[in-house]
């Protein structure tokens, strides 16, 4: 047992990392109530908009499984400093942009900062003293869902009395802090060479992602037998296929396709790919609904800040659900909290696609959205505890980890297509655009009920009576 200076030098280097990952919620969060001032300054569509969301989550699809490798290569602590540098540079790049093109730059930029979130789990196990790496772990999990939480407030606030660059002065101000933090007081851990990063299955795929979703969001623009988008749709598929063709192949896969071919592993996936889908269909749509004015019958009529308020019960519940799920796993099973979390959350796209809405629907119906899928993403660690043998079991997680962020931006872009589509009424978005949007939220929460019914029963894994309840994986936690 460590004592003295050096439990004090860890417990400042615990203070950092926590900070990490309250930033890590902030980067995510903080512009979901301004999109639709982004929207008005820069008079873009929604899924022009959409895509500054997109953009971070397909540089995080790519980012997130290679930084944890490249820092069991070069140091965890070096690419933890890299990652944050990401943070700053993606935070001034939109602080200084005046083009909603720059602006998704910057974001993709500050996605591959999202590779903080698995380097930042890697050191607190590795520098946790002895019985207290869970402690730490459910820290940084913790202040990552109160980074999501402060950021819908925060990005409103600033918006409202300051200006949506302030948002990104203040990301670039958090960011050079830390790294700051970084430098003093967390030490380097020890390095492991037995792993190589997968560079180019890491390209193919954001390729094949972009070209698709890029077709996706400029197919009501151009129609959808345009030249264009067909020849997009088609490089999608082709790039797609050298993708699998390639991951087949490699010794070290970003994504495991013998392992993925297993039952247990593809249903698994599945939810974790259907429950990315409907992450952040709701707060992509919520405030696009939150801001247009009352009189154009579908709009709340609120301000940045209100929005955020909006919005932010089903951010907590997000939190709610993931703590709940560890102490429902152990009573109910893993396969049985993953059901309930998914059918929470068709319940609630559901009631946004059903009722009138009003302030009081809006709240109501996204708390079941956000629980259900705090219960569904936490519950999937233990299911991959029982669907792989012990030494697969970090593989597999990276695997549901990328499947999560990649359901995530297709759901974002894809939801955003939708509302355009319906076309305009007057000059405001028809309702039955945001309908649809809502309606592809249920869709995805029905598909990961039926991919959880998929996944072996526990009876027919004996790994589950034995380890029922494990500490969440660094590669599916805060990626």
């Amino acid at each position: 047992m460590r004592s003295g200076p050096f439990v004090r030098s860890d417990r400042a280097a615990a203070s950092v990392l926590a900070v990490g990952a309250l930033d890590l919620g902030l980067e995510q969060f903080m512009i979901l109530p301004v999109l639709p001032a982004i929207q008005r300054d820069h008079g873009a569509s929604i899924t022009t908009v959409a895509w500054l969301q997109t953009a971070f989550l397909l540089a995080a699809v790519a980012a997130v499984p290679l930084f944890g490798r490249l820092g069991d290569m070069y140091g965890k602590r070096r690419l933890l400093l890299i990652a944050i540098a990401a943070f700053a540079a993606g935070s001034l790049v939109c602080a200084l942009a005046n083009s909603i093109g720059g602006l998704i730059a910057g974001r993709a930029v500050q996605g591959v900062g999202a590779g903080l979130g698995p380097l930042a789990i890697g050191i607190a196990r590795d520098r946790a003293p002895r019985g207290r790496a869970p402690v730490w772990i459910g820290l940084l999990i913790a202040t990552a869902g109160a980074g999501a939480a402060v950021g819908l407030l925060a990005g409103g606030l600033l918006a409202e009395h300051a200006s949506v660059s302030a948002i990104f002065w203040v990301l670039f101000g958090i960011a050079a802090v830390l790294f700051a933090g970084v430098v003093l007081l967390v030490p380097e851990t020890p390095r492991a060479t037995s792993t190589r990063p997968d560079w180019i299955g890491s390209v193919l795929l954001v390729g094949a992602l972009v070209s698709f979703l890029l077709a996706v969001s400029k197919a009501n623009a151009w129609g959808w037998g345009s030249t264009k988008v067909v020849t997009l749709i088609v490089a999608a598929v082709v790039v797609l296929i050298a993708f699998i063709a390639y991951e087949r192949s490699t010794a070290e896969p970003l994504l495991d396709m013998h392992l993925l071919s297993r039952r247990p592993a593809w249903s698994a996936n599945l939810v974790a790919f259907a429950m990315g889908f409907a992450l952040f269909i709701a707060g992509i749509v919520i405030p696009q609904i939150a801001v247009l004015p009352a009189v154009s019958g579908d709009g709340l009529g609120l301000t940045y800040t209100q929005t955020g308020l909006v919005l932010l019960p089903g951010a907590l519940a997000i939190i709610v659900g993931g703590w709940a799920s560890g102490l429902l796993v152990g009573r109910l099973g893993a396969r049985t909290v993953v059901a309930v979390g998914a059918l929470a959350a068709g319940v609630g796209y559901a009631a946004l696609a059903g009722a009138d809405r009003s302030v009081a629907v809006v709240v109501i119906g996204n708390v079941p959205i956000g629980l259900g899928i705090g219960l569904a993403i936490a519950a999937l660690t233990n299911l991959v505890v029982r669907s792989v043998d012990h030494g697969r079991t970090s593989a597999f997680a990276a695997t549901t980890a990328v499947s999560r962020t990649v359901g995530a931006a297709l759901g974002t872009q894809i939801a955003a297509a939708l509302v355009i589509s319906a076309g305009v009424v007057g000059q405001f978005p028809a309702d039955e655009g945001f309908t649809r949007a809502f309606v592809l939220g249920l869709i995805a929460a029905v598909v990961a009920l039926g991919a959880t019914a998929a996944i072996p029963a526990p009876s027919s894994d004996p790994l589950v009576a034995r380890s029922p309840t494990v500490v969440p994986s660094h590669s599916d936690s805060l990626a």
